[in-house]
């Protein structure tokens, strides 16, 4: 995975690269980190139910992938979601930013928990 997440001043930001950021339709993603709530690792498989019906942008391929915006059907619930095969994945829950959930594989979900504001 080529997926960063680091603050930047009063931003908390996500940096994506390579096939990532081709298949997520964008590089960067920027949010407040006042619209940051719980910073959480959570294991892919609990998540997977819950991912969005509608994918607005981005791939999916069952299984394989799941990097892109994807959508609520009931109420337009925006996520970001940039997983392959992790077992677990960092979760970013948001409010009042442009997407409500980032969940995103980095290489040491843990660690990278540890350095953002929650």
């Amino acid at each position: 995975m080529t997926v960063a997440v680091f603050r930047h001043a009063d931003q908390l930001v996500v940096a994506l690269a390579g096939w990532d950021a081709f298949y997520g339709l964008r590089r960067r993603i920027a949010v407040p980190v006042e619209t940051v709530g719980e910073v959480l690792v959570r294991r892919t498989e609990s998540l997977v139910a819950d991912r969005p019906a509608l994918r607005s942008r981005g791939a999916y391929v069952p299984g394989v992938m799941t990097i892109g915006t994807f959508r609520r059907l009931s109420d337009g619930g925006r996520q970001f979601w940039c997983v392959r095969d992790a077992e677990e994945v960092l979760t970013v829950e948001l409010a009042g930013a442009d997407y409500e959930r980032l969940v995103l594989q980095v290489t040491d979900p843990y660690a990278t928990a540890r350095e953002l504001p929650a």
